[in-house]
């Protein structure tokens, strides 16, 4: 039993992975600047790869204090 739930979880965590990859891979480009366009595009990615509300503000207030 704990083995198909393990393997349950394994693979949710697969799709959020490779959506936010992809949706990173999108954004993250050489010399691009961490401006309010890039966060909102970040977020976006994060929110569609179901990362959470609060991980990705959390993520988000840290970067526009870092960069901005």
């Amino acid at each position: 039993m704990f083995q198909r739930v393990f393997s349950r979880l394994k693979q949710g965590l697969k799709k959020t992975r490779d959506a936010f990859a992809s949706g990173l891979k999108a954004l993250v480009r050489i010399g691009r600047r961490v401006d309010e366009s890039f966060l909102e595009e970040l977020e976006e990615a994060m929110i569609t790869a179901d990362m959470g509300v609060q991980t990705t503000e959390e993520l988000l207030e840290h970067l526009r204090e870092a960069y901005m």
